[in-house]
């Protein structure tokens, strides 16, 4: 996401977010065949020789300049070693959820070796303990290294942010990198505007707010009518809003998502068919609405 899609987003408000799974399945391929285990001379050598999978989701947010990681992963890999008496042995790992909610000791691996006998319980012992332990502080690592990677495609620096910004906005970037105690009075004394001024904007026409329209097309995997109830029922809609959502399957009906962020009516309803709504964000103008 380049600078230019970004620089109306003033002081880093609203909500962006980026799709990372190319960015982590990179990350995995780079990082986990770096992992050598050696037990010293005479002792056990076990390495990751390959990262044969990487599915799942690796979501980047940001609100309000907030930076969220969303992220479900499973891995698959494969891995060699030797045993005390140089004879080689190979296996493979699956990690079933990599999440952005797991805490490092309930990661699960499962360890699998090729021809086990009693003869490759020395290197799968190594592999269940310090091998997976490699493992799981990378893995615990992965949501720092997500963010640092990937910060500057979605918060704009103030210093970059072009014109059309207000001196509100302005403000706002000056006090947060600490500028001058001026600019700091400035964004203050803006703050305070008298009340009939705040009540001026709030009725702002919306034949004032600069409007685009947009179309978007996207195939989702369930049928019609699992996805109509996913999107007007609320226990469905907080499940994946991950939110407590107020809404229910009834033109005219009037819902909230996202703790209140984003409130709106249902205009039409057509169940397996057809969702009409009208809804508009918390920070936007009063009487201003998407449909």
């Amino acid at each position: 996401m380049s600078e230019v899609k970004n620089w109306r987003n003033i002081n880093n408000w609203h909500w962006i977010d980026k799709d990372c799974s190319g960015w982590a399945k990179d990350y995995f391929k780079e990082e986990l065949p770096k992992i050598k285990i050696d037990k010293g001379d005479g002792g056990v050598r076990v390495s990751i020789t390959e990262v044969r999978e990487v599915k799942g989701d690796v979501d980047l947010n940001q609100r309000k300049g907030k930076l969220i990681t969303l992220y479900d992963i499973a891995l698959k890999l494969r891995w060699e070693g030797t045993d005390e008496f140089g004879n080689a042995v190979t296996g493979t790992i699956d990690v079933p959820e990599i999440a952005h909610d797991t805490d490092p000791e309930d990661y699960v691996f499962n360890v699998r070796v090729d021809d086990e006998s009693s003869k490759t319980e020395t290197v799968e012992m190594v592999v269940r303990k310090d091998l997976t332990e490699r493992l799981r502080a990378i893995f615990t690592r992965f949501g720092s290294a997500l963010i640092e990677a990937n910060k500057g495609d979605l918060i704009v620096e103030a210093n970059k942010q072009r014109q059309g910004e207000t001196p509100v906005a302005q403000s706002v970037a000056a006090a947060a990198s600490g500028s001058s105690s001026a600019t700091v009075k400035a964004f203050k004394k803006e703050q305070q505007r008298p009340a009939h001024l705040e009540k001026a904007v709030a009725e702002e026409p919306k034949s004032q707010v600069s409007t685009v329209s947009i179309s978007k097309s996207t195939d989702l995997m369930a049928s019609a009518d699992d996805i109509y109830k996913s999107l007007t029922e609320a226990d469905r809609v907080s499940v994946w809003t991950r939110a407590q959502a107020s809404i229910e399957p009834s033109e005219g009906a009037e819902f909230s998502l996202f703790n209140g962020h984003i409130t709106g009516r249902n205009v039409k309803l057509v169940p397996g068919k057809l969702i009409k709504q009208k809804w508009r964000v918390a920070t936007w103008p009063a009487g201003h609405y998407s449909s």
